[in-house]
Parts: structure tokens; C-alpha cells; sequence
């Protein structure tokens, strides 16, 4: 009410119920904001023949279109041929592309002193004996492709200065050197002059492309490794456990044996076919290539391989005069 006992202003949510007198007239303010709804207008005449004032408009609701959340596909990564891991030395089934990557490692010359240099050596060992060295700056890589068969083991060794010590991925297993597959639990060891860990190492290493996952689970503590892979953890610094210093993330390698042969000419790694397999089951086609490329060779008949094209008695493939092999 004002001074003079009349309505000065009115202020409703909704719609007018109240009829006027003839000498009253309703102002009615409307500053209404929608989104989306629609405005119904209507009229309210005063039955006394007051001012015709516009009432409220009313709004409709707007329903919000639900969303049907959607599936993103989950990748199931490629199947693997397992390899044959025995203390610390790894054995290719078949013919194979053996690639073996540094993933890091930290020694120094006593407590913050300089690094000591480290590097590793390859021993292949199959039909013929071969010895490559690579550097072990983190990422460096050596891939070689070798015959079915062919086994690997790894030696890490640290100086030639402050500690010079060698250590075979076979002869040292357990000792010097850890082997890791699939499943198994990194060690906790203490790393020496807080050094990187060995956990702060897989960590830092790139996700494995064969799992899609990374190398180390850090919920259970252990790798995550295709069936085909082989984790090795060099102490190179000291050969006694009880030192501060033996902490086995000298260098740490990963090592993925990928065969070449998964058919075709050797039904799945098994026959005598051109890839050198065991005799007996590859294919007539390859029977054949095997005896033009080697020699004399009886062909035993399995299934699918009737030895039809077996060429008995073909005396082996002899290069011309003066021609030297290559490769």
C-alpha cells in the first residue's frame, strides 16, 4: 500500500485471481526469460470495466533428449608365438626377427662420482656362432633376423675403469643378471646414490607395443610382457649382495623374438620345407625347393603333404665357378 491506501505495485509469479475495482488498475511488470518454451498470452478484461491488463504468460516445459551412451571397442592385441626361455637364455622356434632394445640403467664410480661405461654383447648360437656389440645409451636397438632354432643369451659389462665386471644373461642368471617374463615381480631393490630404480625405469619406458600396456603394473608391482619377451636386469657395479651398491638397474634390457615362419611352407613352424624346419611335415612345393637348395633328401608323407614333388637324390645347388656367396 502507499500513502494514500492504494495498491502501489504488485509483484505475482502465476496467474490473476483478484477481480479490480473500478478505480483500481493492476500494472503488471513481465520480464520473463525462456529457453526454448513457448509464451501463451492472454487477456484479463476487469468485470467493473477497469484497464485490460495482459496477464503472465505461462511456459511449457522443455524435455531434455536423453543420450545413449556409446561402446568404444577395446583393441584385443595380436596373438604371439611363445619363446623358450631356459636360465636366462632364449631359444627361437622357428625362423625369427630377434630385436633387442636397452630400456636404461644408471652406475656410477662411488657415490656421485662419473658414470661407468657399459655395453652388451649378443651371442647367437644356432648353426653358426655369432657375436654382435651394441651401445646401451637408453632406445638403442639391434634387430637380426636368424635361423629356427637359433638361441641368444645376453652378457652386460661395466668399464674398463673403477669396476670392470661381465655378467651372461645364462651363466650368470640369478647371480648377476634377473630374468624376467610375463607375470614376474620386479625386485625392491634399494638403487645405489639415489639412482633411478629399476621401477622409475619401466616406468619411464615407452608403452609396450605388443600389450598395448605398460612394461611394469604399478598396482601389483610386476611386468607386463607378451608371451614372446624377456626382460633382463643387470647388476654390474658390485658382485656382493649385501653392498649398497648391488641394486640391479646397472642396465636393463628387453628382448622380443618375433618368427617369420607361422605357414606356408613349414605348416606352422613344423617340416623340412626351404625355411629349415623339421623334416617331415612341409609342403610338397617346399619339399622340393629344400632338396634343390641342399641335396639329397628323403621326404616322410604327413598330412597335407603327399610328397608329391619330393626330388629324391637331386644332387645339391652348386654356385658357378668364381661366384663368391653373399648375405
Amino acid at each position: 500500500m502507499n500513502s494514500e491506501k492504494t495498491i502501489a505495485e504488485v509483484y505475482q509469479n502465476g496467474r490473476i485471481n483478484k477481480v479490480l475495482g473500478g478505480n483500481e488498475n493492476y500494472g503488471a511488470s513481465i520480464n520473463v526469460a525462456t529457453r526454448n518454451t513457448s509464451v501463451d498470452s492472454i487477456t484479463y478484461i476487469p468485470s467493473s470495466g477497469g484497464a485490460t491488463v495482459a496477464a503472465l504468460p505461462t511456459t511449457t516445459p522443455t524435455t531434455t533428449p536423453t543420450t545413449t551412451p556409446t561402446t568404444t571397442p577395446t583393441t584385443t592385441p595380436t596373438p604371439v608365438t611363445p619363446v623358450t626361455v631356459v636360465t636366462g637364455e632364449i631359444k627361437a622356434p622357428t625362423a625369427s626377427v630377434m630385436n633387442v632394445k636397452v630400456l636404461g640403467g644408471a652406475i656410477t664410480c662411488g657415490a656421485g662420482g662419473p658414470s661407468i661405461p657399459t655395453s652388451a654383447q649378443l651371442l647367437f648360437t644356432g648353426g653358426t656362432t655369432v657375436t654382435e656389440t651394441m651401445s646401451t645409451a637408453p632406445g638403442t636397438t639391434v634387430t637380426k633376423n636368424v635361423l629356427p632354432n637359433t638361441k641368444l643369451s645376453i652378457t652386460g659389462t661395466s668399464g674398463p675403469y673403477c669396476v670392470s665386471i661381465s655378467a651372461n644373461s645364462k651363466t650368470s642368471n640369478g647371480i648377476q643378471v634377473y630374468t624376467m617374463l610375463d607375470g614376474s615381480t620386479v625386485p625392491n631393490f634399494k638403487p645405489f646414490n639415489n639412482q633411478k630404480s629399476i621401477q622409475t625405469i619401466l616406468t619411464s619406458a615407452s608403452t609396450n607395443p605388443l600389450t598395448g600396456l605398460p612394461i611394469l603394473n604399478a598396482q601389483t608391482g610386476k611386468v607386463t610382457l607378451a608371451k614372446n619377451q624377456a626382460l633382463f636386469l643387470y647388476e654390474l657395479g658390485t658382485k656382493t649382495k649385501t653392498s649398497s651398491a648391488f641394486d640391479m638397474q646397472d642396465l636393463v634390457i628387453l628382448a622380443t623374438i618375433t618368427p617369420t615362419t607361422t605357414g606356408g611352407g613349414c605348416n606352422n613352424g613344423v617340416g623340412n620345407g626351404s625355411d629349415g624346419c623339421t623334416p617331415g611335415n612341409s609342403t610338397a612345393k617346399d619339399e622340393k625347393l629344400y632338396n634343390i637348395s641342399t641335396g639329397n633328401l628323403t621326404c616322410t608323407p604327413a598330412t597335407g603333404n603327399p610328397c608329391k614333388e619330393n626330388a629324391t637324390n637331386v644332387p645339391a645347388f652348386k654356385l658357378p665357378s668364381g661366384v663368391t656367396p653373399k648375405g
